[in-house]
C-alpha cells in the first residue's frame, strides 16, 4: 500500500510538468509575416525578408533576389573584419572590388552595421559571435540606399535635408545644397525628396534616430523602387543557439525530480523504521 502511495506522489510531481509543456505548444503566437513563405531561412540560424515581386534565387549557402537588374544579397563570413567582409561579398556577387566612398558605423534596431558605398553598390556588415553578415545592394548610379544617423531627427525636419545633402555629397562631393525641396505623403508617412544640380535626386525619410535615403541620377520611381532594401536590411535577424539553455535547464529540472525522488525515499524508509519500533513496543 505504501508503494502505491509513493508511486502516485511521484506521478502527480511529473503531472504538472508534462501539462504546462503541452499548454505552451498549443498557443503560438501569430506573426504578421509568414516565417516559411515570406523569409529566406538559412541553416545555420539567419533569416532574410523576401521582397515582394523580386526574383529569389538563393541557394543553401546565401540569399539573393534580383528585379529589374539589381540584386539584393547575403552571405556569412566566419572571422573576417567589415572591411574584408565587404570586399569579398562584392567579388562573390560578380563585382569589381574597389575603394569604398565612405565607411561609417551605424545603430539601427536590429543591431549595429558598418556601411560601406560604392559607386554602384552599397553593402552593410553586422558581427555576431564571431561570423559576419554582409548584405549588398548592386544596381547602378540611379539608385543607391543610404542611412544617416541624425539624433533627434523626428524632432527637427531640417536634421531630414542635413542628413540628404550629406548623402548626396557622397557621391557629387561639390554639392552646395538642394535645388528644389519638397515633403509629400507617402505611405504612413511622409518623404522629403529633394532635386540637386547635375542631375541628381534624392528622397529620404526618418525612422528612429536615422534618415533613410535613397539617391541617385534616376527618377523618383527608381528610388522609390530601390527603397525596398531597407526593408529587407531591417527585417534581418539571427536565431540564437539556445541549446546549451536548453541542456542547461532540463539539467536542473532533472537534479530538482531526483532529489524530490530521493527524499520520499528516505522518508518512505524513515516511516517503516518507525512502524517497526512501535511494533516492537507494542509487542512487549
Amino acid at each position: 500500500m505504501r508503494r502505491l502511495v509513493f508511486l502516485a506522489a511521484a506521478l502527480l510531481l511529473l503531472l504538472p510538468l508534462s501539462i504546462h509543456a503541452q499548454e505552451g505548444e498549443s498557443t503560438p503566437e501569430a506573426n504578421a509575416l509568414d516565417i516559411n513563405a515570406n523569409f529566406y531561412n538559412n541553416a545555420a540560424g539567419w533569416h532574410v525578408f523576401i521582397p515582394s515581386g523580386w526574383a529569389n534565387e538563393s541557394t543553401a549557402d546565401y540569399a539573393r533576389f534580383t528585379h529589374d537588374g539589381r540584386m539584393i544579397t547575403v552571405r556569412e563570413y566566419p572571422g573576417l573584419d567589415a572591411p574584408a567582409a565587404a570586399a569579398q561579398i562584392l567579388v562573390d556577387a560578380g563585382l569589381s572590388a574597389e575603394t569604398p566612398l565612405d565607411q561609417r558605423d551605424l545603430q539601427l534596431s536590429n543591431g549595429t552595421w558598418t556601411q560601406f558605398v560604392y559607386s554602384r553598390a552599397v553593402v552593410h556588415t553586422q558581427e555576431y559571435e564571431g561570423t559576419r553578415y554582409a548584405m549588398l545592394y548592386a544596381g547602378d548610379a540611379s539608385a543607391l540606399p543610404v542611412i544617416v544617423m541624425r539624433e533627434g531627427v523626428l524632432e527637427d525636419a531640417a536634421l531630414i535635408d542635413d542628413g540628404m545633402i550629406e548623402a548626396a555629397r557622397l557621391i557629387t562631393p561639390t554639392i552646395s545644397g538642394a535645388a528644389t525641396a519638397e515633403t509629400i505623403p507617402q505611405g504612413t508617412g511622409n518623404v522629403t525628396v529633394h532635386t540637386y544640380d547635375g542631375g541628381l535626386t534624392a528622397i529620404g525619410r526618418a525612422r528612429g534616430s536615422s534618415v533613410y535615403i535613397v539617391v541617385g541620377s534616376g527618377d523618383t520611381d527608381a528610388l522609390n523602387s530601390a527603397s525596398v532594401y531597407f526593408t529587407v536590411l531591417n527585417d534581418f535577424f539571427l536565431t540564437p543557439d539556445t541549446q546549451p539553455y536548453l541542456f542547461l535547464g532540463l539539467g536542473v529540472a532533472s537534479a530538482i525530480m531526483l532529489i524530490l525522488l530521493l527524499s520520499l525515499i528516505l522518508r518512505w524508509r524513515s516511516l517503516l523504521r518507525d512502524e517497526a519500533a512501535l511494533r516492537e513496543l507494542d509487542e512487549a
